[in-house]
């Protein structure tokens, strides 16, 4: 003798579909999500970065250089160090 009648077996069928067809769902539209991982991946896109086309803009770009805050910068490459050793 079985321990579930035709009935019960029925609805474990159906539930077993539902189950499927929700999980089908949920796969569709996780797949079609978009993750974007460039923002954390790139440099500052806020900075604008000047094209160097003649000596004067040489010069400025290692004017500007020279007088960088190098505490900042230190900071800036620590914080970067410490943010890819903790992926």
């Amino acid at each position: 003798m079985s321990k579930f009648n035709n009935s019960q077996k029925g609805n474990m069928q159906l539930l077993v579909l539902i189950i499927i067809v929700f999980a089908a769902l949920v796969g569709v539209y996780l797949v079609q999500q978009r993750t974007n991982f460039l923002p954390k991946a790139g440099f500052d896109q806020s900075t604008t970065y000047q094209s160097i086309n003649s000596s004067g803009d040489l010069d400025k770009a290692l004017n500007d250089v020279n007088s960088a805050d190098l505490n900042q910068v230190d900071q800036g490459i620590n914080q970067t160090g410490s943010d890819a050793s903790s992926l």
